[in-house]
């Protein structure tokens, strides 16, 4: 779990966002905070992962999900339906330049 915390505090520091402003729903557990801070991280960088595949000598984040059709509400995406309703979704949908993606994710924000 302490390294799970290093990791989280690494991609903070290396993201646009205040990561004070994480979602309730994702600040939950350390698990779902990491997915909501990585996914950022890996937005901001078109996808890459960290650096590299370990962090302090450990391996970096991997969370088993029990089902792999599960969609967390954590995890930022380009994907308009399922990206968390937040500036970060906001920004990984706007990214793509996509008119009809950004309206469906304006009509999900407003529905909300």
């Amino acid at each position: 779990a302490a390294l799970l915390g290093l990791t989280i505090e690494y991609a903070c520091g290396e993201t646009w966002f205040n990561c004070a402003n994480i979602p309730e729903q994702c600040s939950n557990s350390s698990w779902d905070t990491a997915e909501y801070v990585l996914s950022v991280y890996a937005m901001e960088r078109d996808g890459s992962p960290l650096p590299t595949c370990s962090f302090k000598g450990a391996l970096i984040f991997a969370r088993v999900v029990a089902s792999m059709t599960r969609v967390s509400p954590c995890i930022v995406t380009g994907d308009p339906l399922t990206t968390p309703l937040t500036d970060e979704g906001f920004q990984a949908v706007l990214r793509q330049k996509d008119a009809l993606k950004v309206a469906i994710f304006i009509q999900r924000l407003v529905e909300e």
